[in-house]
C-alpha cells in the first residue's frame, strides 16, 4: 500500500507538516500514537524528506533513494533501540552526524 500522509494520526500529521527537520519528533509522535513497525516509521520519515515521491513507490533502479531509505531505517532503528534501553546512544549520535552531512547539500 502506498504511503499517504492523510492516513497519519492527527498528532503525527501536525508534526509531519513541519518538514524534514522535525523527523525525530515525527518518529516520537508516531510511536506515541501506536505506530511501532520499523518499515512504517521509515516510510513516514522517507516521505517527509521526499514529499514529491508520495504515491510513487521506489523502483529498483533508484539506488540513491533506496540507500537513503535504508539510511533512515538505520537511524530510526538506532533511535528506537536507545529509547527502549538497549543502548546505542553513541552510535545514534554518530549516525545522526553522518545523516546531517549527507543532507547538507540539499
Amino acid at each position: 500500500m502506498a504511503f499517504d500522509p492523510k492516513t497519519l494520526p492527527l498528532s503525527v500529521g501536525v508534526v509531519f507538516k513541519q518538514g524534514p527537520l522535525a523527523w525525530m519528533l515525527v518518529v516520537e509522535k508516531a510511536r506515541q500514537a501506536g505506530i511501532r513497525d520499523l518499515t512504517k516509521l521509515t516510510d513516514i520519515v522517507f516521505y517527509l524528506h521526499y514529499p514529491e515521491r508520495i504515491g510513487r513507490p521506489l523502483g529498483p533502479a533508484e539506488t540513491k533513494l533506496i540507500n537513503n531509505w535504508k539510511g533512515f531505517r538505520t537511524l530510526i532503528s538506532t533511535l528506537l533501540a536507545d529509547k527502549t534501553g538497549a543502548g546505542g546512544s553513541a552510535l545514534f549520535q554518530k549516525d545522526l552526524k553522518k545523516y546531517n552531512r549527507m543532507f547538507e547539500m540539499y
